[in-house]
């Protein structure tokens, strides 16, 4: 259970005008349980502090909303608010929720006088915590009170296990939920009203719809929220965003958060052309689905692709029975709480989960698992084939955690390319995929007709009973599927991948902008080593990641997001200028050790500081990275998958054990290297890369196993953010301006602007003359959207559902 608390801070309290003011913050409590014999010494956590006022007095309370991704609004319980309506505190009554890092004043007459109490007026978060009592003693002119001598205060509250997330999808579900019933939307056979799992979809679709353009057009993406609490931010994953920074989708870097019930218009170019896919970006809500891919398909001047007769879109994703909030929690809690093994790996949304598989512990077991779940090949994604024919799969790693392994039964493959990079063809007969990574293969349909497994494993964790299955059926023929064993690559095979990794060559690498960074003389390129680790925070034990003992944990403290900042920086003092609250990323670490033993005998384990870590660069600057990885405080090397925001990068170099600059600098492959968004750092080795700083704006550079970099393992490169536009409103002053946001206008690159408090039967939709993109995903092979006029122009509504038709759109 989820603990929300306030922070009280006493501003003045009684000011010469009898105005009382505090300030609450309101945040989430590290801790993931709390054991019932404990409770009350935990109860601070629960209630809030007192305000008191006389009557006649004019209270000032700002509220602040530290969530990492619910929203807020707080209502003055007992207070009649006189003249001073839109204080009363009530979401979608009086005021727009306010989402993470958002702000508001509440200024309100103490009357009547006697007791009353605050809390949060926002769905049933109340039942999560954020209360406190409010106390207004009258005045000489009112009703005189009795005489006694001292007061004491008794704040009563009901308590659950169950979050309020939990408790409405029960409330709002069809049957409506007290006792456990059958639900409908489950993406991998578990009964989700049993298990209190929501499911965010899009569009009410577990995998969303595929956005598809050519290179070159401008795409336009209306995201409209309709979660009930829930803040959001959509990340289009390997897009550039040339020219459309605050376009980017990465809540507190190019954006505020959408609250509940706001809308944004995303307008970005499609480029570059290949495979990429959308997903959200506030905290690690992609663990609670909200993705999708997008198709870029090549102009004329581009790499010519090879040619084939048709496609298929495989969508592979992690998937757990904790919320993304219950996994952030454990993680930033003391002891440390790991997110663990997940429980199904989705292919295009759908699986068994393997405890209500044959064999499993919930089989045939209503209360866990949907009775119609028993037929293991109908409840899984099924992949048409005509013998005879060759067809690109176009694949995408959107999870969270784990690296996957994909097989296709009797079926070797040709990559042809690697996150939107047209590769040296080459054949293999499984295929490695880290979170973020996406890939195109040729499959030749040259087999006996008949039905065949496609299988995913977990690599480098060893979670055996955990694999992704769908089936790959040959039109007109028998569909029994085969029940012979399908041998994979081991978990801990690291060779395979480092072999795998070698093998891709770009095609042409003069075909991309960023070619100049591999003839560029070694003289003009800046150069650094970061180190990966793992610390304790000293004060408080908190378990981080950081880069060269630095951790990126405090980002979120910043009160508008980074690049809003830089760009005034900028403005202001030229640039590079220094920003606020920010720390330099330093070219070395601050301790030079054995990188393949413990951190104890190295800087030790506890972090250097905690600070929002950025690059500043000039346009046109080259740097070179080497990442060494190193060994955690668990004592195992974990494996590393590095995304760059706004970039794609050269892959240099590989390497397992030290980095050594005399030696592996001189084997860097500078004629044909790997270019790409999303590459790895393996166990015990390294990975050195180039970069080009040619696209103005402030660029998350993360890891994309996401619980890392919820724990710190990020940096933002800022690149001549005076070049940049004048951010719109939707970047602006989260805390101070966050209810006027509300009236910004839809025509910004990134604007926020209310929507109806009730979806309608049809949600807001653009069309076209081929394709609708709130209809269902289309069929494998065909365009999920093809734009006209070379505008795309999407509408993506995002709901929080689970059972039937809860916020289904």
């Amino acid at each position: 259970m989820i603990h929300l608390y306030l922070f009280f801070v006493v501003l003045a309290f009684v000011a010469s005008k009898h105005q009382a003011e505090a300030k609450f913050i309101v945040t989430r409590l590290r801790q993931q349980r709390f054991p019932e014999s404990t409770c009350a010494n935990c109860q601070w956590a629960v209630d809030g502090a007192n305000d008191e006022a006389e009557e006649g007095d004019i209270i000032v309370v700002n509220v602040t909303n530290y969530q990492q991704s619910e929203s807020f609004a707080m209502h003055w319980h007992g207070i009649h608010n006189l003249g001073t309506p839109y204080s009363d505190g009530t979401s979608e009554i009086t005021q727009c929720a306010l989402g993470s890092l958002q702000s508001q004043v509440y200024r309100f007459l103490a009357y009547p006088p006697g007791t009353h109490f605050y809390h949060a007026h926002k769905s049933m978060i109340v039942a999560d915590g954020a209360s406190g009592m409010i106390i207004v003693t009258p005045n000489s002119s009112s009703t005189q009170e009795p005489t006694y001598d001292e007061e004491r205060q008794v704040f009563l509250k009901d308590w659950w296990h169950a979050t309020s997330d939990q408790q409405v999808v029960g409330l709002l579900s069809v049957p409506f939920v007290i006792k456990p019933k059958q639900n409908s939307l489950s993406p991998d056979c578990a009964n989700n009203v049993f298990l209190n799992r929501p499911v965010l979809t899009v569009n009410g679709l577990v995998t969303g719809p595929t956005i598809e353009a050519e290179e070159g057009d401008i795409i336009v993406v209306n995201v409209t929220n309709y979660q009930q609490s829930e803040s959001f931010a959509m990340h289009w994953h390997g897009i550039h965003n040339v020219d459309t920074p605050y376009s980017d989708g990465t809540a507190g870097i190019t954006q505020c958060a959408l609250g509940p019930l706001q809308s944004q218009v995303y307008r970005f170019l499609a480029y570059p052309p290949g495979t990429h896919f959308y997903h959200s970006h506030v905290s690690m809500i992609v663990a609670d689905g909200a993705s999708g891919m997008i198709i870029v398909t090549p102009n004329s001047s581009s790499t010519q692709e090879p040619t084939y007769d048709e496609e298929r879109q495989v969508f592979l994703k992690d998937w757990w029975r904790a919320t993304s909030d219950q996994q952030v929690v454990g993680l930033l809690s003391v002891p440390f709480v790991f997110v663990g093994s997940p429980d199904s790996i989705l292919v295009h949304g759908k699986a068994i989960w393997f405890q209500c598989a044959q064999g499993g512990q919930y089989f045939n077991n209503s209360n866990y698992c949907m009775p119609s779940c028993t037929n293991a090949s109908s409840s899984l994604e099924t992949i048409s084939l005509t013998a005879g024919k060759t067809y690109r799969l176009r694949i995408v790693n959107a999870g969270a955690l784990v690296i996957m392994n994909v097989v296709f039964e009797d079926h070797n493959l040709t990559v042809i390319e690697a996150d939107g990079t047209m590769i040296n063809p080459f054949v293999v007969d499984s295929l490695d995929l880290s979170p973020g990574q996406r890939y195109s293969v040729l499959l030749e349909a040259n087999q006996d007709p008949a039905a065949y497994w496609m299988r995913v494993t977990v690599r480098s964790r060893n979670y055996p009973n955990v694999t992704g299955l769908a089936v790959l059926q040959y039109t007109g023929a028998n569909t029994t599927v085969s029940t012979n064993p399908i041998q994979q690559v081991a978990w801990n095979d690291t060779g395979f991948g480092i072999s795998q990794e070698e093998m891709m060559k770009t095609q042409d690498p003069s075909l991309y902008p960023e070619a100049t960074a591999l003839s560029v003389s070694t003289s003009l390129i800046r150069r650094f080593f970061l180190v990966a680790t793992q610390a304790k925070v000293y004060s408080t034990g908190a378990l981080v990641w950081a880069v060269n003992n630095i951790s990126s944990t405090a980002v979120t403290t910043l009160s508008e997001p980074l690049m809003t900042m830089a760009y005034k920086a900028a403005k202001e003092g030229g640039w590079p200028v220094e920003i606020e609250g920010t720390v330099d990323l330093p070219n070395n670490p601050p301790t030079i050790f054995n990188y393949s033993k413990p951190m104890l005998e190295g800087p030790g384990q506890y972090l250097g500081s905690e600070a929002p870590l950025v690059l500043r660069l000039v346009k046109g600057e080259v740097v070179e990275f080497v990442f060494q990885n190193t060994i955690a405080l668990d004592m195992e090397s974990k494996f590393h998958s590095w995304h760059s925001h706004g970039h794609s990068v050269w892959v240099i170099g590989t390497g397992i054990g030290i980095f050594n600059a005399s030696k592996d600098i001189q084997n860097f492959n500078l004629v044909n290297p790997l270019h790409r968004d999303n590459f790895d750092l393996f166990p015990f080795g390294w990975t050195a890369i180039r970069l080009v700083a040619n696209n103005p704006g402030a660029w998350l550079f993360h890891e994309h196993v996401l619980p890392h970099v919820v724990m710190g393992l990020n940096f933002e490169i800022i690149t001549q953010p005076n070049e940049i536009g004048t951010p719109p409103t939707g970047a602006t002053t989260c805390i101070e301006n966050s209810l006027e946001e509300s009236n910004a206008s839809t025509d910004s690159a990134t604007s926020i602007t209310p929507i109806p408090s009730t979806p309608s039967a049809s949600p807001p939709s653009a069309t076209s003359s081929t394709s609708n993109l709130t209809s269902s995903v289309p069929p494998q092979g065909s365009h999920g959207f093809r734009p006209a006029m070379n505008v795309a122009l999407a509408v993506l509504v995002f709901s929080c559902t689970t059972v039937f038709d809860l916020f289904i759109n």
